[in-house]
């Protein structure tokens, strides 16, 4: 990645996400394309502090973050001779803590 001639003038990099499926068959041919960019993004944050995140989205934000990154005319980079895998862990997090509205239906 830091050898990418360029690399500043892209507004978000990211790499693919992982499939348990690889291997030669699935395997992309190009080393860079322009799409999504899912759980692992390096930021240009000089190029992205006009983009807005909304805040109080709470789904989804990662694609409406991209599509206005991308409505802003910022160049997006996936790298995909990299891949990211999120591991799920069964305790902590959101999942412990059971949210509950103050009105009682």
């Amino acid at each position: 990645m830091e050898s990418s001639p360029d690399i500043t003038q892209y507004g978000i990099c990211g790499m693919r996400k992982w499939s348990s499926r690889g291997g030669a068959a699935t395997r992309q041919k190009e080393p860079f394309s322009r799409g999504h960019l899912h759980d692992f993004l390096l930021l240009n944050v000089d190029l992205t502090q006009n983009v807005q995140y909304n805040q109080n989205r709470f789904t989804c934000d990662d694609v409406d973050f991209n599509l206005r990154a991308q409505s802003a005319g910022l160049l997006i980079c996936r790298f995909n001779n990299f891949s990211v895998m999120k591991k799920q862990i069964a305790i902590g997090g959101y999942g412990t803590f059971i949210i509950k509205t103050k009105a009682s239906f």
